[in-house]
């Protein structure tokens, strides 16, 4: 639509510069949808462009060019409207060739290609592993599948990236919580760290360690089973829900493996190597340390 009618308003403005009632060849005008639909499909600013050029009023300038638009079958009306605003509304037999184009494009037009064989990553929901997702989670997870599918409708190759911290004082809470509901399943004394993890959840997940090893768990005393047990059940109903929303990633990426690789300390080797700065005469250091 909107090639068509640029076509007709230029066409009508170099036809008017022919019969002497305009100085101008051309404009850079542009086609856009009025703010009011009630006023068409689509607003053209040509004449409040030209107003300048032609030393005469918009809306002067606008009739002009008005009756210089061909009127073809895909018009159903052309008005001015405002200071100057050229409004166009488009007849039906246009707007049913158009859906007879769509039919027939085998699906181009939804899928327009236009970033054919670009790759893009796209990491989003990326919640840590202390509990079960929320509404807010949940929000975030939807708006990144959505805009994953989006990009790949036109053309990009999307890779799903789900990035956790798994290690820090919030995975060292959630180990302490589980613990001690495990203890108190086993019928021992053992109180919640301050700021632990309360959820139903965490009862469960120590319900089912007490079942799978019954009291073989009491000599784990650094908590590293606790934590990599609970990181495994609460990744299992975020994955869960993830399903049931249609939701699916390609890559999965942690905190602790980036620093059991040795990532984490080749970044910050390579910046403090390049953290050399000032002048020739005196030299400042900067450095970066992992604590």
């Amino acid at each position: 639509m909107k090639t068509l009618l640029i076509k007709l308003v230029d066409e009508a403005i170099r036809r008017a510069n022919r019969q002497g009632l305009l100085k101008s060849e051309t404009a850079a005008f542009t086609i856009e949808a009025p703010r009011d639909p009630a006023h068409g499909e689509a607003a053209c600013n040509a004449a409040l462009v030209l107003a300048r050029l032609e030393s005469k009023p918009p809306r002067a300038i606008a009739e002009i060019i008005v009756e210089q638009i061909e009127r073809g079958p895909e018009l159903a009306d052309v008005a001015i409207a405002g200071a100057g605003f050229i409004n166009f509304r488009m007849a039906r037999e246009y707007w049913l060739q158009e859906l007879r184009e769509i039919a027939r494009s085998d699906g181009g037009f939804w899928r327009p290609g236009l970033s054919a064989g670009g790759r893009v990553q796209v990491e989003f929901l990326s919640a840590n592993p202390t509990g079960p997702l929320t509404v807010g989670h949940g929000r975030n997870a939807v708006l990144g599948d959505t805009l994953s599918r989006l990009l790949e409708t036109v053309g990009y190759q999307v890779t799903r990236e789900y990035y956790f911290n798994n290690g820090g004082r919030q995975m060292k809470l959630l180990s302490e919580s589980v613990r001690a509901r495990y203890l108190q399943e086993l019928g021992r004394e053992a109180s919640l760290p301050d700021e632990g993890y309360q959820g139903q959840y965490i009862k469960e997940i120590a319900a089912s360690l007490v079942r799978q090893y019954r009291d073989g768990l009491l000599s784990a005393g650094d908590g590293e089973v606790f934590r990599a047990e609970a990181e495994r059940a609460i990744f299992a109903d975020i994955l869960g829900t993830c399903k049931r929303l249609g939701i699916s990633f390609d890559v999965f990426s942690n905190e602790n493996d980036l620093v059991s690789k040795g990532f984490v300390d080749a970044v910050i080797e390579a910046s403090n190597a390049r953290a050399h700065y000032g002048s020739a005469a005196k030299k400042s250091v900067c450095r970066i340390s992992r604590t």
